[in-house]
């Protein structure tokens, strides 16, 4: 490991209960300006929050980390948009501009969005099928009519016979 990957693996090593192998997802996706440290801390905090159970789950968790990411991304740019709006004059052509870049951020956000809530859904599904599904096939196994049965002499035996002759 070397540069970034190294400091991102110590990093989220320490803030995770859970051993990570940062070859598995790789380091995230971050742009210049964005601090490793803070995503770090949402990774950690997710994770503990969804307590994956396997990979599967390390993987959505990931995802959510990453939307969520994008999504706190989209929204910061936006901001920045409109300070830049209302702190400087701007001529027609160049607000049409502006607002139509803020368009694609509300739109890049929502995307964003409804991936990771898909996601958290999807995980959510995962978690309560298979409880449901043994659930409901005890409640098919105590629901069957069961057949009283008799039970049946296998032998007789003759009756003891006793000697009163004197």
């Amino acid at each position: 490991m070397f540069g970034s990957d190294a400091i991102y693996w110590e990093v989220s090593h320490q803030m995770s209960s859970k051993k990570r192998d940062p070859g598995l997802f790789g380091a995230p996706a971050l742009l210049k300006g964005e601090k490793t440290a803070a995503y770090d801390e949402l990774h950690s905090r997710v994770s503990s929050a969804i307590n994956p159970s396997d990979v599967i789950e390390e993987i959505w968790a990931r995802d959510i980390v990453d939307l969520s990411w994008e999504v706190f991304r989209w929204r910061r740019l936006k901001k920045e948009g409109l300070e830049t709006l209302s702190g400087t004059p701007v001529t027609s052509s160049g607000y049409m501009d502006l607002l139509e870049k803020i368009e694609h951020l509300e739109r890049w956000t929502t995307i964003a969005e409804t991936r990771r809530n898909a996601t958290l859904r999807e995980l959510e599904r995962r978690r309560t099928a298979l409880p449901l599904t043994l659930c409901n096939r005890t409640r098919d196994v105590e629901d069957t009519e069961l057949e009283a049965i008799e039970p049946k002499l296998i032998a007789t035996f003759p009756p003891k016979t006793t000697n009163n002759a004197a």
